[in-house]
């Protein structure tokens, strides 16, 4: 519950400002571009951060404004060597 494609964001940044460790979310568009986007400007109208298919970013929160760390797309890696 809370992190359905469907789900608003804003009860799941509310309870993330009181975790003490570190936390990974797993999920799916929009709900997790209007989560990242909730986090790091306020509201979940602005796209700051484009997650396509196997995306990860790492945020951080700084005092009480959330930060980008950095972001990750599955273009960026290598497939590995061929045989």
């Amino acid at each position: 519950k809370g992190l359905t494609y469907a789900d608003p964001p804003g009860p799941l940044v509310h309870e993330l400002t009181y975790e003490t460790e570190p936390v990974m979310l797993v999920g799916h568009n929009p709900f997790m571009e209007d989560l990242t986007a909730l986090m790091l400007t306020g509201s979940d109208e602005k796209t700051p951060v484009s997650f396509g298919t196997s995306s990860t970013a790492c945020l951080e929160l700084s005092g009480n404004q959330w930060v980008l760390k950095w972001v990750l797309h599955r273009e960026l890696i290598p497939d590995g060597e061929k045989d």
